[in-house]
């Protein structure tokens, strides 16, 4: 069971222990109980026995529900400053929001036009209404994409991009800014294309960039279909906007999805299976502590693997103590696996591993959500023993919240941040779309909502993002269209 919160509940996301127990709740300020404290949403998705058995891919099958509490209504005074809000960029696309140390959060979004921008926003405080949010333009070129954005210790704000030309050389730009972010000047960009000999091809799904304790950026992109190709790291220590200080090595001879996160100064990696050509079906997890460019200094979680059809969204990161989180929709599974796992095909699996992750009796997984939930986009942020989650099932984007235990199915609890319904209610499709169907009248017009993705401030406070589009059939043709739409973000303090 899902509660519809659109903004209307606080979301307390502490790494706190929970002291009072699985049903306690703190009340206090805001419009509710807050999620840490156990007031406000249902716990989502069937409870699950743990799975991981022989073929990993999550044989956790579960059985049951778990119903949870009702609505969060009670609480305090004194303002929140929550709110769902649009951001009327026109094809707003593929969002990356992040939290700096000080708590100010910091978006990245390119639009899916030709000429096409890749732009940037900032809010400091009080980031439920638009007014509170400064954007610049970083740049502008024929194509666009592929951002993946990071933070340092320093808060010093690291961005990758793609500009791709139908002629002309394609771009894989480094930018980077310590301060007065929202003026463009104060970007320094590198062209990293020939660290990749100029031949590249970045994950769709993963945004594998991570920075690690030392200020160290790594980042990987494909290259198996190029001569001597593989999936490659670069990674460079210091002073970035110099391209001599980025090295690069092949630690992958598969491998098309992938995600990264760090905990210290070791790399923890989620790979698919993807040969040269044809496509994934399972993903592995990996780690490497030292000399990360050798393929050699990588450890593989052997005899185990997550079953994934190769091209749905993937999530993935390490809290403070060390744990790991991994999220993914699981697709079509292959005809030769299990009943147990191909009974999860298109539903949504978490898996965890509070430590010893190379060990397969380490990890723990379920499943979770409704059918579809998580194909249309997937985003995770951990805060001490905390993890949150963005999750885009096209409907709707919700969200999955644990404050602790969460290897325990039971201890998630989920909500709808936004709907097609809510969004339908502000912008009627059909309104939007009649423009475009030079003077014919619009037969059909639905929103679809995607790429969510979440960021977590140091106190807690959650904040989302997430793209608008429409599918619009004109009664001049049967052709059914997309359309590019808004952005829009939630801001739950």
């Amino acid at each position: 069971m899902r509660t519809t919160i659109l903004v209307g509940v606080v979301m307390l996301f502490c790494g706190c222990p929970n002291t009072g127990g699985p049903d306690s709740g703190t009340g206090g300020g805001g419009f509710g109980g807050g999620i840490a404290s156990g007031g406000g949403f249902a716990s989502g998705g069937g409870s699950a026995t743990g799975g991981g058995t022989a073929t990993g891919g999550g044989t956790a099958t579960g059985g049951g529900t778990s119903t949870g509490g009702g609505t969060a209504t009670g609480g305090g005074g004194g303002s929140t400053g929550a709110g769902l809000f649009t951001v009327d960029t026109f094809a707003f696309y593929r969002p990356r929001l992040i939290s700096d140390g000080a708590g100010v959060l910091h978006l990245v979004f390119n639009t899916n036009t030709s000429p096409s921008t890749v732009q940037y926003g900032r809010c400091a405080a009080d980031c439920g209404t638009l007014a509170n949010w400064t954007f610049v333009t970083l740049a502008t070129d024929q194509f666009t994409g592929s951002t993946r954005l990071v933070a340092g210790s320093d808060n010093r704000l690291h961005l990758l991009f793609e500009i791709t030309r139908t002629s002309g050389p394609n771009e894989l730009i480094y930018a980077t800014c310590g301060s007065n972010c929202t003026t463009a000047a104060s970007w320094t960009k590198t062209n990293l294309a020939s660290l990749f000999n100029n031949a590249w091809n970045s994950p769709t799904w993963g945004a594998p960039l991570v920075i690690d304790s030392q200020n160290r950026l790594s980042f990987t992109v494909d290259q198996k279909i190029y001569l001597n190709g593989g999936v490659a790291m670069a990674t460079c220590a210091s002073n970035c906007s110099t391209l001599s200080n980025w090295t690069v090595g092949t630690i992958s001879a598969t491998g098309t999805n992938t995600a990264l996160a760090a905990t210290g100064t070791t790399l923890h990696q989620i790979i698919d299976n993807a040969p040269g050509s044809g496509n994934a079906n399972r993903l592995a997890y990996r780690t490497c502590t030292a000399n990360c460019l050798q393929a050699s200094s990588w450890q593989e979680l052997m005899g185990f693997y997550f079953v994934y059809d190769g091209a749905q969204p993937l999530a993935f990161s390490a809290n403070a103590q060390g744990g790991l989180r991994l999220a993914y929709n699981q697709g079509a599974s292959d005809a030769s696996e299990p009943p147990a796992v191909r009974a999860q095909d298109h539903k949504m699996l978490q898996w965890g591993c509070d430590g010893n992750c190379l060990q397969s009796a380490s990890w723990s997984g379920f499943v979770t959500g409704a059918v579809d939930d998580g194909k249309n986009g997937l985003s995770m942020v951990s805060l001490g023993e905390a993890s949150g989650l963005a999750v885009s099932n096209g409907g709707s984007i919700v969200t999955r919240i644990c404050t602790g235990s969460c290897l325990v199915e039971a201890n998630w609890q989920a909500g709808e941040l936004d709907t097609v319904t809510a969004l339908s209610a502000e912008m009627n499709p059909f309104t939007y779309a009649q423009n475009s169907c030079a003077g014919s009248t619009v037969v059909n017009a639905s929103w679809t909502l995607g790429q969510g993705a979440i960021a977590v401030k140091p106190d807690g406070t959650l904040a989302f993002a997430h793209t608008t589009s429409m599918l619009r059939t004109c009664a001049s043709s049967t052709a059914v269209v997309y359309l590019p739409g808004f952005g829009r973000i939630v801001y739950l303090p």
